[in-house]
């Protein structure tokens, strides 16, 4: 990669979007670390699935609306996301807020429905998480799953950024560029590594 050009034409959207492109092959490039905010004011990491992006640079995930991290993400909007990707030694540090979407009436909702696989599907209606294991007479892979039209337990999770820290961990020296959000639009400075 040619270090003048990540300099001068430097937009953390475009880099994410190329490394993602770059990382196809490595399956885990999809992955990514969200970190929340526990209502003791303790922090709670969690991997989670990338589904796309929307407007504004947001980035899309789904959920399920009992799990931990919604509860969380209903006391506090605030969330960080770390995206490291190794065939490139790339990695993305974002902050941002979380916006919650039900599946009731989105059309988002309706579409990341129908991208997901019908084993994805089949946990939306499995018991709820965090709460104590116990035996089923049911076996979860005769579940009925509605494949048209996503349960409430299903939700949307808008990751709007409003800063990110890149950085280009190859050569020497390794670069590192710091950008916020600046009402409408990003400001970027190159920071040391």
């Amino acid at each position: 990669m040619n270090r003048e050009r990540v300099e001068k034409d430097f937009s953390w959207i475009e880099r994410l979007k190329l490394a993602l492109k770059k990382n196809r092959r490595d399956p885990s490039s999809r992955y990514f670390q969200l970190a929340t905010i526990r209502p003791d004011g303790n922090p709670a990491n969690r991997t989670v699935v990338f589904r796309g992006f929307g407007p504004n640079e947001e980035i899309q995930l789904i959920s399920d609306t009992r799990s931990q991290k919604i509860s969380e993400l209903k006391q506090k909007q605030n969330a960080a996301i770390c995206w490291y990707f190794s065939d490139t030694r790339e990695q993305f540090r974002i902050s941002g807020v979380v916006k919650t979407e039900p599946s009731r009436g989105s059309d988002l909702a309706q579409e990341l429905w129908q991208k997901i696989s019908e084993q994805a599907r089949s946990q939306f209606y499995w018991p709820e998480p965090g709460h104590k294991f116990e035996e089923l007479a049911q076996d979860f892979s005769s579940i009925d799953v509605n494949s048209s039209t996503p349960p409430d337990e299903f939700c949307v999770l808008r990751f709007i950024p409003t800063e990110v820290d890149y950085l280009l961990l190859r050569g020497s020296p390794q670069a590192r560029f710091r950008s916020y959000r600046s009402e409408n639009s990003w400001i970027s400075n190159r920071i040391n590594a």
